[in-house]
């Protein structure tokens, strides 16, 4: 239904989007088990790839929101040796002499199976079987984010810099979390940087992060504030201005905003000033900004 002359409608999620002859397509980080892709997808985007290094969460990923055939890639000939052995495990349990993903049809031919792993049995052959098609995600990169590149995600999607839509992701936060030890020397606090490098590389239309409330409090081994050199980072690398990442805080609701970042010359100096206000409720926040 358009609702304007300039071609936006709502979707049946409820969202406002820009009539096109293609979905908007995403890339997500850190993606999990898929919560993040999963809500994009039904919002009308497509999904073009994900990435994650634990295997668990990738396998339920794959079973839900993805289709054959898909492309795996990873960053080293160790872990798809052991994701190898991992999938040998987790699909044939009684018996490990067959090759898994072999067949798109395999789960239908095979009676050892002890539950559908295979990916496209889950999730969305559930929705296709009601009538409701989603494009799968076809992309899967199995690898440490230190180890990826704009160019090589880029090369494997058929995309160029500048073309994605928008690159979602949360970053570890339990270095961050006040229900953790809030450690500043956890070595996950330092993914959120290259999150940000990534950004940069790929260049989106837009991008989302999600993190707890006390990482705007945070600081790192170095003494800087976690989200200023994560604005930094995005700054120097030409994505958006300082203040751009600053201001864009402004369109968070009210109720759950974060404490302003006031920008600042020098990074790491105990003199920044900060609105003491903070929401009290709330455990975790998006955060979403636009070029």
């Amino acid at each position: 239904m358009l609702i304007n002359p300039n071609g936006y409608y709502e979707s049946l999620s409820g969202l406002i989007l820009p009539k096109s002859t293609r979905k908007p397509r995403a890339f997500d980080f850190f993606a999990g088990c898929g919560g993040f892709s999963l809500g994009f997808i039904q919002a009308g985007y497509e999904v073009v790839g994900m990435n994650e290094i634990a295997f668990d969460p990738i396998l339920t990923y794959c079973v839900n929101l993805s289709k054959q055939p898909l492309s795996i890639y990873f960053d080293d000939g160790k872990r798809k040796n052991e994701f190898d052995t991992y999938l040998k495990k987790v699909i044939f349990p009684k018996e490990q002499k067959h090759e898994y993903f072999k067949q798109c049809d395999i789960f239908h031919k095979s009676q050892i199976l002890e539950f559908p792993t295979l990916p496209g049995t889950g999730w969305i052959l559930s929705q296709e079987l009601s009538g409701n098609v989603y494009p799968p995600v076809k992309n899967i990169f199995i690898a440490d984010i230190k180890n990826l590149t704009g160019e090589f995600v880029l090369g494997k999607i058929g995309m160029k810099r500048g073309e994605l839509d928008c690159v979602m992701g949360g970053p570890p936060c339990q270095g961050y979390s006040r229900i953790g030890k809030q450690d500043i020397n956890d070595p996950r606090n330092e993914l959120i940087f290259e999150y940000a490098r990534m950004i940069v590389e790929l260049n989106p239309r837009t991008f989302v992060m999600e993190e707890v409330p006390d990482i705007v409090n945070f600081r790192t081994p170095r003494g800087t504030f976690v989200l200023e050199e994560f604005g930094m980072i995005l700054d120097e690398g030409g994505y958006m201005e300082f203040s751009q990442f600053c201001e864009a805080q402004k369109f968070v609701p009210r109720s759950k905003r974060f404490r302003k970042i006031k920008p600042a010359r020098n990074m790491g100096e105990n003199e920044r000033k900060y609105n003491e206000k903070t929401e009290k409720n709330t455990n975790q926040q998006l955060l979403l900004f636009a070029v």
